[in-house]
């Protein structure tokens, strides 16, 4: 009564160590940098030509394959919930977003560094001023924690020369949907 079958290579993951006690059911690790479990991809593949030899159809995904397509689906569902509504998401599941830095804080060498240190009674003030006379021209938001202000791709973009003569320095930066908002790239105007 069954019409295909799917094996995925056991995983250990952090997460499961604990509740799995997978050491002490024998299993180890397959490697320092693989989360595969010993013995599971050939248990699988010895299982599949099992199946297959029945003339069962079947596949097998191997941890690898796991983590590369659905990690780039899990990034999109997040982006997709984390975007801000004038935010755009890409294939991989990064934000682009169109980001007016003010001077003192565009990144670059040491960049997490100048966050945790930078005097926020003296930025969050001028960005606040800042942003309210972006918010004249367009949608925005003021992002405290990396003390930068948040606007439309297309109208940073457009906008490079109107926002250099407010002081503040237009970049296009595809970060990931995620707590720290990891940037991957950024592209200055």
């Amino acid at each position: 009564m069954v019409d295909f079958i799917n094996f995925n290579e056991l995983e250990r993951s952090d997460t499961q160590a604990e509740h799995y006690k997978l050491d002490a059911r024998g299993y180890k690790q397959r490697g320092s940098i693989s989360y595969g479990v010993q013995g599971s991809r050939e248990m699988a593949i010895t299982l599949l030509t099992y199946a297959w030899s029945k003339g069962l159809s079947g596949h097998f995904c191997t941890a690898q394959l796991k983590d590369s397509v659905q990690m780039r689906q899990r990034l999109r569902i997040r982006a997709s919930h984390a975007a801000l509504p004038f935010d755009e998401c890409t294939e991989e599941g990064l934000l682009l977003r169109g980001i007016p830095y003010v001077p003192t804080m565009v990144p670059g060498v040491a960049y997490k560094e100048k966050l945790k240190t930078a005097n926020r009674e003296v930025i969050l003030p001028e960005l606040t001023r800042l942003l309210r006379a972006v918010e004249k021209m367009t949608q925005a938001v003021l992002d405290e924690k990396k003390l930068r202000l948040i606007a439309p791709p297309a109208f940073v973009k457009k906008n490079a020369t109107k926002l250099k003569k407010m002081r503040l320095v237009p970049a296009m930066v595809e970060e990931y949907p995620t707590e720290d908002a990891l940037d991957v790239t950024i592209e200055f105007f």
